[in-house]
């Protein structure tokens, strides 16, 4: 999994890389697209509050960087790694798909793409609970380390299956999160447009109003 304090829940970097006109001239982003990544960012950021997975540390929103944005967290000093709470990273990482999903009525290739993507990052730790971690829907002691995930799940389609019916289940759990949680994802998405990036005091404020279920 990515380190999370530095650059956890990344979007991918066709999110954040600059846009060009056909005349050769950066274009500026659309408000469209502004609102798109802040619903995304606003995804990740509230189902992490309410699956209470760790302290918000950064939310940025950075369109000159590569990466575009993402969301930076300190995790807890008695995180268990557990089935339950790696599930739970799971939707987290599926959640700014899914807040696009719910919220804008459609998804984009954000979540997709580089190995730091949100997709690329859920699928290595279902690969991981279903084949090194003692996790697996089948055969949960078998350890079977590999450094070609790829080939793997070329010559073992029923293993390819498994991990996608695992993320097919995180998925619908991130998007019934954001579903009971419209509220807080707009509350934050609005908060991310306007005073990028959140940090600090300001951000643990705003994550106590959501707890708090004390929003506009």
């Amino acid at each position: 999994m990515t380190n999370p304090s530095t650059t956890a829940d990344q979007a991918s970097a066709d999110a954040g890389s600059e846009r060009h006109s056909s005349t050769g001239r950066c274009a500026l982003p659309s408000n469209a697209l502004l609102y798109r990544l802040a619903i995304h960012e606003a995804g990740h950021a509230v189902a992490r509050i309410q699956l209470d997975a760790g302290t918000l540390e950064l939310i940025t929103l950075d369109l000159a960087r590569e990466r575009g944005g993402g969301v930076s967290w300190i995790p807890d000093d008695d995180d268990e790694a557990t089935e339950t709470r790696l599930t739970n990273e799971l939707i987290i990482m599926l959640a700014g798909r899914a807040a696009e999903d719910v919220l804008v009525g459609s998804v984009s290739a954000y979540s997709g793409g580089p190995e730091f993507s949100d997709l690329a990052q859920a699928n290595e730790l279902a690969l991981r609970m279903e084949t090194v971690l003692g996790f697996g829907t089948a055969l949960p002691l078998l350890h079977l380390p590999t450094a070609d995930r790829t080939m793997l799940l070329t010559m073992d389609k029923e293993l390819a299956v498994r991990i996608h019916e695992r993320l097919a289940r995180a998925y619908e759990e991130a998007r019934a999160l954001v579903g009971r949680q419209q509220a807080a994802v707009k509350y934050m998405a609005a908060l991310i447009l306007h005073e990028r990036p959140l940090e600090g005091h300001r951000l643990q404020r705003i994550v106590e109003r959501i707890h708090s279920k004390v929003v506009p």
